[in-house]
């Protein structure tokens, strides 16, 4: 959905996700690769 949203050209600067999302490495690839900020929480 955060491809589709900003290549569809929506104004995003940054994405937060929680834990669910935190330890999905492919994400934070993707959204270094959006040039998207990102602050994802990661289960200790």
């Amino acid at each position: 959905m955060i491809t589709t949203a900003v290549t569809a050209g929506l104004s995003c600067r940054w994405v937060a996700g929680d834990e669910a999302y935190g330890n999905d490495q492919r994400l934070a690839v993707r959204l270094r690769q959006l040039r998207l900020g990102y602050v994802l929480v990661v289960a200790c």
